[in-house]
């Protein structure tokens, strides 16, 4: 079931988050990187975040399984927890995101992708407009801004 995130989501949530950060994402991106991602999103900043964001999570039973999120028509995460990958929980947050932009007047949606995710944003019908950098902008990485009329 996806529904929307409450405060007491967030401790779980950036635990979820974490993890995939530490044990995906750093495969890609060097550990300056991954050391402000892990900064980034601890309760306390998941928490701000939720101010002005739309922060919905895929919950089964007790368990949260997945994240999402989005500010306006920007999707600003998307998470799945490790051992429920190609369930279709990440599409269908992705899904009800969209579904969020779409209620909000927006006729696109737009993601900065991290190198890993490119191809499942891709299968979902987003296409890659150009590099963006990312924090600390002196490492030189970046994420890819990501497009899909919906």
């Amino acid at each position: 079931m996806i529904r929307q995130a409450t405060l007491t989501d967030l401790p779980e949530c950036s635990r979820l988050i974490q993890k995939i950060v530490q044990e995906e994402i750093s495969s890609h991106y060097p550990s300056g990187v991954i050391d402000a991602w892990l900064e980034y999103v601890t309760p306390e900043r998941l928490e701000t975040e939720m101010s002005t964001t739309n922060f919905i999570v895929y919950e089964d039973g007790d368990k949260i399984l997945g994240v999402g999120a989005i500010k306006g028509s920007h999707i600003k995460k998307v998470y799945t927890r490790f051992g429920y990958r190609d369930s279709g929980i990440g599409t269908d947050l992705t899904t009800q995101l969209e579904q969020i932009a779409r209620r909000n007047g927006h006729d696109k949606c737009s993601v900065h992708s991290t190198q890993n995710a490119v191809g499942f944003y891709a299968k979902l019908g987003y296409q890659s407009q150009r590099e963006i950098p990312l924090e600390p902008v002196e490492l030189g990485e970046t994420l890819i801004e990501m497009v899909k009329q919906i």
